[in-house]
């Protein structure tokens, strides 16, 4: 006797109380409901004989609660839908920006990205390293909520933004756009807001996959919310400290730029601002002038 009942009931009743209280519910309405399917609906929908408590028991006696209870619960189902909140514009404009971007990525694994590129010469070698020019944004769900503005508005660009993305999720994706030589000369990071503990480590292995020939802009993640004591805050710090020991790097300050203008933020969570134009504008703005500085220097 399998349950397929299990999952459903965890993700209802996980939303209701704690995790351990949840696990034991399930337990017990999984196994209850699958002794009914098994004893008595599948026995019955196949003509056979059922008995409970000395009652036979057959479809003639089922039909009429079992559609009493298809239609009970559809009209539950209705009035769950008719009360359910609207979608927030952050929310909409978040999915169809991700829509959009599968789409883009798609059609980009058409396109001869190489056919636009040219030679790089790297510090300290007579080598020439061959790398797509123009930008490579990697972002979380901030750049995300911006994506199509950014795409308009930083030239030649390409952008690769996700929810919930971490200082490690953002390496996987910067070395695996190097590996199918996507990733162009100059890398924008827009990291941090999700920041974990080891934090600093992730952004050293990361400078350490980055291949010669690319120059690196880390961008500082706001949080209107953030005290100097949270990991976000403490990145930022780190960041600055980058430039210093690694010429190719280049510090976008979007912390500094969002905290002087809290108006964008009106009625969002103090991260976001999706869906607020002069927020794209000041985005769009922070990454391209951290590109013209990142221009007067050399690649790795």
């Amino acid at each position: 006797m399998q349950s397929t009942f299990h999952w459903p009931l965890y993700v209802i009743f996980s939303h209701r109380m704690s995790n351990w209280v949840a696990a034991i519910l399930t337990t017990g309405v999984s196994i209850g409901l699958s002794a009914l399917s098994y004893y008595v609906l599948e026995p019955v929908i196949a003509g056979k004989p059922v008995h409970i408590f000395q009652c036979n028991v057959n479809w003639k006696k089922l039909w009429l609660p079992t559609m009493v209870a298809i239609v009970l619960l559809g009209v539950n189902g209705e009035s769950v839908v008719k009360a359910a909140p609207p979608v927030s514009t952050l929310e909409q404009n978040l999915w169809i920006s991700g829509i959009r971007q599968d789409v883009n990525l798609i059609q980009s694994t058409h396109t001869a990205i190489l056919a636009n590129t040219g030679p790089v010469t790297t510090a300290g070698e007579k080598t020439k390293v061959h790398v797509p020019t123009g930008v490579s944004i990697i972002g979380d769900s901030v750049t995300l909520g911006t994506r199509d503005y950014l795409g308009q508005h930083v030239a030649n660009s390409t952008i690769d933004a996700e929810g919930d993305r971490t200082m490690n999720l953002a390496d996987q994706v910067l070395i695996a756009q190097q590996r199918n030589h996507r990733l162009r000369q100059d890398v924008v990071i827009c990291i941090g807001t999700n920041a974990l503990d080891g934090y600093r480590v992730q952004i050293m292995k990361l400078i350490d996959a980055l291949a010669p020939g690319h120059r690196l802009i880390f961008m500082t993640p706001y949080n209107a919310q953030a005290q100097s004591d949270w990991n976000s805050s403490k990145l930022a710090v780190f960041e600055w400290t980058l430039p210093a020991k690694y010429k190719y790097v280049t510090i976008a300050d979007w912390e500094k730029v969002a905290g002087q203008h809290p108006a964008v933020f009106a009625g969002t969570d103090g991260v976001h601002f999706g869906g607020v134009h002069a927020g794209d504008v000041l985005y769009a703005q922070v990454i391209n002038q951290a590109l013209k500085v990142a221009r007067t220097k050399p690649c790795k």
